[in-house]
């Protein structure tokens, strides 16, 4: 999506490309008049997922996160060189905080249609609960994660309690992932967010204020592993 007709080809001739090399694909291209933000926000209302690329230099986060704060849907931020592991799990990183079900559920969705599991990892250095339903972060985390493995019995869950800071842990484990799923509070350069589209080294799925807290209805039991 982009209005300058330099970009407009640009766009025109990855889709070519990408209809050559997945032919069961429906790719179509759109330009719009409006700054980035605004115009993929407006297709958020009617898509699944928003996917944006990170600039190489500058603030690499900037974009994701401009986007992530109006989208009504979940923002993949790809950053330079990543990798694609689609049989990796998909990682979600929650405190049982306000944004927690939006996140946990869209991790499920993904892992589902990748044919792949979720592992949800929760850090409890530095991590206060953002919302009131519990105590503790595990606890409130536990409860998270019940609700929404009952959406999705057949996807296999892994529960991890890290006794790490959240930034540091949740990179750690997205080195063994498909992608790394996080709730964004806020846009400011010192959210987990803006944290984590820097230091992350494959996509980042960004769950804004704005995106649904539901899914598809679609229960799962596990062991909680402490690391």
């Amino acid at each position: 999506m982009a209005h300058p007709p330099g970009r407009a080809r640009a766009a025109q001739e990855l889709a070519v490309r990408l209809r050559a090399d997945s032919p069961h694909l429906d790719v179509s291209t759109r330009s719009v008049p409006e700054p980035i933000a605004h115009g993929l926000a407006a297709e958020s209302h009617s898509a699944d997922l928003v996917v944006v690329g990170s600039p190489s230099d500058g603030d690499r986060a900037a974009p994701a996160l401009a986007v992530t704060a109006q989208a009504r849907c979940p923002v993949v931020a790809v950053p330079p060189g990543a990798v694609w592991e689609d049989d990796l799990p998909v990682v979600v990183g929650t405190d049982g905080g306000h944004l927690a079900d939006a996140a946990v559920l869209a991790a499920f969705a993904l892992a589902a249609a990748l044919g792949t599991g979720v592992r949800v990892v929760c850090c409890t250095l530095g991590a206060p609960v953002t919302g009131p339903r519990s105590a503790s972060v595990e606890q409130a985390t536990f409860s998270v994660v019940g609700r929404c493995a009952e959406q999705y019995p057949d996807v296999p869950l892994d529960v991890r309690i890290a006794r790490s800071h959240v930034v540091s842990g949740l990179v750690r484990h997205a080195a063994l992932a498909s992608m790394l799923v996080v709730g964004s509070h806020s846009t400011g350069d010192d959210s987990i967010g803006h944290r984590l589209l820097h230091r992350g080294p494959g996509p980042v799925v960004l769950i804004g204020p704005l995106a649904p807290t539901h899914r598809r209805p679609v229960p799962l039991g596990c062991d909680p592993a402490v690391e």
